[in-house]
């Protein structure tokens, strides 16, 4: 079971990602899809999900899944909450990295200005990052010693790919 907040280029509004709530919705588990992308309700939104899981299974764990900017939120909320566990697929782990990284490249976005998440505290983690990735660059990871390189681009946050979907679901059978 798992709460789900997929990326919005740090907008308040997260867009739904229909390719990844497909997913979702296939697999054995279930999920909360979170639409709003502010810390406060995120824990809210976390605590209602888990009560509710809590009445309906026996020993259930209850993690997070984030995309891109939706990861940078995942990763804070995991280690606000101690979640059971946080997957990542290319999570925005320091914005002011990715904004000058890409205002090289003439590209301006707008990015909050919130500090780089300096690590995970739960032990039970996935972290997925592109090596072709040039939204949220390889390099951007290289003060964390954790997680799984695939050679794709950040495509993967918007199309579920069989590779990403693989390591997630074999983190789900140990966790």
């Amino acid at each position: 079971m798992y709460i789900f907040i997929s990326g919005s280029k740090f907008q308040k509004s997260i867009p739904l990602n229909s390719n990844w709530t497909k997913w979702l919705q296939k697999q054995p588990f279930s999920f909360y899809n979170c639409l709003v992308l502010d810390l406060i309700q995120l824990i809210g939104e976390y605590r209602a999900f888990y009560k509710k899981c809590q009445k309906k299974y026996n020993n259930v764990k209850i993690g997070v899944l984030g995309l891109s900017s939706g990861g940078y939120y995942a990763i804070r909320l995991s280690n606000m909450i101690k979640s059971d566990f946080c997957i990542t697929v290319c999570p925005i782990v320091d914005p002011i990295f990715r904004r000058n990284f890409l205002l090289q490249k003439n590209i301006v976005i707008p990015t909050p200005n919130v500090r780089k998440i300096q690590k995970i505290k739960t032990n039970k983690k996935l972290m997925i990052v592109g090596k072709k990735d040039e939204d949220a660059p390889l390099e951007m990871y290289s003060y964390l010693d954790d997680y799984q390189v695939v050679d794709k681009g950040h495509e993967i946050v918007s199309q579920m790919d069989i590779l990403v979907s693989r390591l997630i679901t074999k983190f789900l059978k140990k966790v």
